[in-house]
């Protein structure tokens, strides 16, 4: 639904929420300001969307934070995709530091926390993401892929251009949008067509996942997809969804051409995953976490339990100093791809289990299965307080706790401190530049008595 203009409002942002946009205040309550930096203060146009919800567009600057640089794109602030490119990139983690000892302080465990982390900036600050999930849309007269502005009455941003994207991200998605346009293709899927997932593979097999919703496409859509990118560098498969809200389901996509797998580099290592798996986004910060993961662990040599393994990635790389490793993924495709790297590598001490992290768990205690060390990999959801009861009773000393969300890894990390665990250490790893996309990652030990 388009938006509509209110009055404008002279505004001062005191913060920024959890998805990096600036927060400001009027009579009607928190106003978000996309581009804008907590200090600031503006001039902005209210911009009404659905479902009452409301959202500032800037006018004008009356004054500006000295860590506000030059975005580099002329698709910022509209684009949702990366928010943070106004804001110098060494002071982009402070911003988070900030949100995590607010929340750290509402949940009564910022005493906790000891000093200030190590924070793993990346060296490489543009053509770094590798995957993407866009949807489709008019602009000018073509189909062009991209995102939604965050401003409703704007219209669709292409993104084959993106300067956050690498390079042959940008090519699959202009040789994606070609497919599109060729001989007016969209509009017989226009209705059932959701999003369209990309992902490139270090050798070069890139990944297209066309995602529809309701009753399964007119077979002649898989051929028309066939017969366009037979021969290309492209494996291209088809999700149907049971509704556009249901989301990526944990399932095999049907294969219209190509295979399903993708290749993916960690440090000297390469891996092997089905579509809808975890895996690294870029891979320099999948080094930097497995070799603070290494830090961590030190000269242990007992047994490790990882909950949300993925791929296998972390679990395999840590075998060779591990007595044994337990890996469980509530996805059966990270299962199956993770056993498939696993004979790869032959690790004859390593076992990966399809299962819920909660149920998992209960069974191993009661089976009196113990372990030294669990890493428990956390999304958007805390896991909650019986998780860590249950991390007790299998007698680990250490527990590795990582998560994307700020949000939910702190009121985890309160969890289990109620349940005997003090936080010792904790590192933050920025995933990809200019977003709010920072991963948190803290090591708790056992307290004794």
């Amino acid at each position: 639904m388009p938006g509509f203009f209110m009055s404008e409002l002279n505004v001062t942002i005191e913060r920024l929420n959890l998805r990096g946009i600036g927060l400001g205040k009027d009579q009607s309550g928190w106003l978000p300001i996309p581009g804008s930096i907590p200090g600031e203060r503006m001039l902005v146009q209210i911009v009404e969307c659905e479902r009452n919800r409301r959202i500032g567009r800037i006018i004008r600057f009356n004054e500006t934070a000295d860590n506000r640089v030059d975005s580099g794109c002329v698709h910022f602030p509209d684009c949702p995709g990366c928010r943070w490119r106004h804001i110098r990139y060494r002071d982009q983690s402070d911003f988070l530091l900030n949100r995590v000892f607010h929340l750290a302080e509402k949940d009564g465990v910022r005493n906790c926390f000891p000093n200030e982390p190590m924070v793993h900036l990346l060296p490489v600050q543009d053509h770094y993401r590798t995957r993407c999930t866009i949807s489709s849309g008019i602009l000018n007269g073509r189909q062009v892929l991209g995102m939604r502005s965050n401003f409703p009455d704007s219209p669709i941003i292409d993104l084959s251009s993106c300067p956050n994207h690498h390079p042959e991200l940008n090519r699959l998605i202009s040789q994606v949008a070609a497919f599109l346009n060729e001989n007016n293709n969209l509009p017989s899927i226009a209705g059932d067509l959701r999003d369209i997932e990309l992902q490139l593979s270090s050798d070069n097999r890139h990944r297209v996942v066309f995602m529809l919703v309701g009753q399964p496409p007119d077979p002649s859509l898989d051929r028309r997809i066939e017969g366009f990118f037979k021969g290309t560098d492209l494996s291209v498969l088809r999700l149907n969804l049971k509704s556009a809200r249901s989301g990526k389901e944990y399932k095999l996509p049907d294969v219209i051409t190509g295979d399903p797998w993708i290749t993916f580099q960690t440090e000297h290592r390469s891996f092997r995953s089905l579509p809808n798996v975890w895996t690294p986004v870029g891979d320099y910060s999948g080094g930097q976490l497995l070799t603070s993961l290494e830090q961590t662990l030190g000269d242990s040599d007992g047994d490790l339990l990882e909950i949300g393994c993925g791929a296998g990635q972390i679990s395999l790389s840590l075998a060779g100093r591990m007595r044994s490793v337990m890996g469980i993924d509530k996805n059966r495709l990270a299962v199956e791809s993770a056993n498939v790297n696993c004979g790869k590598y032959r690790y004859h001490n390593v076992l990966f289990r399809t299962g819920e992290a909660i149920h998992v768990l209960r069974k191993l205690a009661s089976s009196s299965r113990y372990f030294d060390t669990l890493i428990i990999h956390g999304m958007r959801i805390p896991f909650g307080s019986d998780l860590f009861m249950l991390a007790g009773l299998l007698r680990a000393k250490t527990l590795i706790l990582i998560s994307p969300s700020a949000g939910s890894w702190v009121r985890d990390i309160s969890y289990a401190v109620s349940r005997g665990w003090a936080l010792e250490k904790w590192v933050v790893f920025d995933q990809i530049p200019h977003t709010a996309q920072f991963l948190l990652c803290g090591s708790l030990r056992k307290r004794i008595g």
